[in-house]
């Protein structure tokens, strides 16, 4: 497997982004970007081959036939803590997967929803509405889809979450 040469990515929220297998060396920094998260579990290359960037990692398998486990979604859940602490602080961020469908959908659906207190439901149509994959659709992979339709909106949102929610185009 060899990663795509360019940058295939699109704008979700202010400061998160979400694309296929990103391109190796100086592009992603050369493009503003911070921090670059890997979610497919079949392409970990080293931190080394992007250089300027942090580099977060998800392990997840999106094949049909390994099953979404609790353990995968604690780690997909802790990733996306993570990078919505550094969103917060101004840090630009590029979820990624192979294709920039599922796995980096789900990661993104699960920022979003820690950076403005959107339910799982309007994340995932946030992503979807918003990245157009060259091989198809975002988040049609209806175990993530499921994992995210029982996040519920946050009861109480501060200004803070309020204003990101706008920001993103989400319901305040």
């Amino acid at each position: 497997m060899m990663p795509h040469t360019t940058l295939d990515a699109h704008q979700i929220a202010p400061k998160l982004w979400m694309g296929a297998a990103p391109p190796l060396g100086l592009l992603l920094a050369s493009h503003g970007f911070d921090i670059l998260v890997l979610c497919a579990k079949e392409y970990q290359p080293p931190t080394e081959w992007f250089p300027g960037v942090e580099v977060a990692r998800v392990h997840l398998s999106d094949n049909g036939r390994t099953p979404f486990s609790a353990q995968d979604a604690f780690s997909a859940f802790q990733v996306a803590s993570q990078l919505a602490k550094c969103i917060k602080f101004g840090r630009r961020a590029l979820v990624t997967c192979w294709e920039g469908r599922n796995r980096s959908g789900l990661v993104t659906a699960l920022t979003l929803t820690q950076l403005t207190g959107c339910s799982g439901v309007e994340a995932c149509c946030a992503v979807r509405a918003r990245r157009i994959a060259r091989k198809g659709p975002a988040l049609v992979n209806q175990e993530f889809v499921d994992a995210l339709s029982v996040i519920p909106a946050a009861q109480v949102r501060g200004t803070v979450t309020r204003n990101a929610a706008m920001a993103a185009g989400l319901p305040g």
